[in-house]
């Protein structure tokens, strides 16, 4: 190659090197001034600042307390009369034991009534009634304990028609015939887990109990199925002991 057109080349590469040199340059002035007009154009968020956290506000929050409100009691029920009592044993039907504790009050209302009255003489049988109602439907509930009450009361007073007479003496007799039975089988089961002496405890209440029933005019002929199982137990308990009225 002549030293002319060497000189040619070396020109152009010279003019590529500085050609590439100065669109590098351009290129590093552009992209920093582009980036300082776009952070420019961003609206300016200000830095949030959380308050610092304490121990009070770690506590949780207490719950506010709101006291009760305060009723008034309702008022006390009228009091009512005997007369009264008796028609909502009548309408307790269904409820006997309800009707029980009505007894109950019927009785200590018939306590403060006036006596040798016409009608005194008319509640009394009327109460008399009710107790025997009462007690069937106890007994025919399966609550035999808590008839025996108004049972004994009714075959003990006076007045009573014949017929409703034997009705209470009839099922006083059941309603004994089933506790005995029952309290039986208990102490059987506590004399053989061991306690004698407890055993012999409860049959001398039951016996305490039948001779209650005789003293309050039931005969030994009516009670002769309870007396025997009362007779029965104390012989099975080693104990020899007659089960009679006083």
């Amino acid at each position: 190659m002549s030293p002319a057109r060497e000189e040619l080349v070396l020109f152009a590469l010279v003019l590529l090197s500085l050609g590439l040199f100065a669109w590098g340059m351009l290129e590093l002035t552009w992209t920093r001034a582009g980036r300082a007009a776009a952070g420019a154009a961003l609206p300016h968020s200000p830095r949030r600042r959380y308050p610092a956290r304490t121990a009070a506000a770690e506590q949780p929050p207490v719950p506010t307390v709101v006291p009760p409100l305060k009723v008034a009691p309702p008022a006390d029920s009228p009091r009512m009369s005997l007369s009264e009592l008796l028609d909502q044993i009548d309408y307790l039907a269904d409820l006997p034991l309800r009707a029980l504790v009505l007894l109950r009050r019927a009785d200590a209302e018939l306590a403060n009534a006036p006596a040798d009255t016409a009608r005194a003489d008319t509640l009394h049988r009327r109460l008399g009634v009710a107790r025997i109602d009462v007690g069937c439907r106890l007994v025919a509930a399966g609550m035999a304990e808590q008839a025996l009450v108004p049972l004994s009361q009714a075959v003990r007073g006076n007045g009573l028609a014949p017929e409703d007479l034997q009705r209470a003496r009839e099922t006083l007799v059941a309603a004994l015939g089933t506790i005995t039975e029952q309290r039986a089988q208990t102490i059987r089961r506590i004399a053989q887990e061991g306690n004698q002496t407890s055993a012999v405890g409860h049959a001398e209440r039951l016996a305490a109990l039948l001779r209650g029933a005789l003293d309050n005019g039931l005969t030994e002929s009516e009670l002769s199925g309870a007396l025997a199982t009362a007779q029965r137990l104390f012989a099975h308990l080693g104990v020899r002991r007659m089960v009679r009225a006083r």
